[in-house]
């Protein structure tokens, strides 16, 4: 669960109702630091309308304030053989969703895909250990790193 820091005199956040619908989730005492913010809890609810879409494709584009995901699925062309193939000149890619993340958000979001591919890398490593697999010297572990001090 994330937490977010609020200017002194904000409202403080009521419990809402869980994505499962646990039920009433406790209202916390905020906590104010010495500068003034109070951190809240950021209970993340999924509604029910919510579509989960498969991407295969995404375009990321930025400006000084935002950066702006553009997800996309890749529709595949009426062709059959490799000469109608060789014929093409492009396929499309149909766009699913759009997502705007302000600049200074972007880096949390860097930084928790990081740490997620890591945590599937890791299980992806046990499962293939547990079956025995292995692989071809040549092929490593991808190595993703993430440079906190950077501006």
């Amino acid at each position: 669960m994330a937490s977010r820091k609020t200017p002194r005199g904000a409202k403080k956040a009521a419990g809402k109702k869980g994505a499962k619908g646990e039920g009433e989730a406790p209202a916390t005492p905020a906590d104010a630091d010495d500068s003034g913010q109070v951190t809240l809890r950021v209970e993340h609810v999924i509604p029910d309308n919510v579509d989960l879409t498969y991407s295969d494709n995404f375009i990321v584009q930025h400006t000084a304030a935002e950066f702006t995901i553009s997800f996309s699925q890749i529709e595949q062309p009426f062709a059959s053989t490799d000469e109608e193939y060789a014929k093409l000149e492009s396929v499309k890619a149909k766009v699913v969703a759009r997502i705007v993340i302000a600049t200074p958000r972007m880096r949390e979001l860097i930084q928790a895909l990081i740490t997620n591919w890591k945590i599937n890398e890791a299980q992806s490593r046990k499962r293939l250990e547990a079956l025995n697999v292995q692989l071809p010297p040549n092929i490593k572990p991808a190595t993703i790193t993430f440079d906190d001090n950077s501006e």
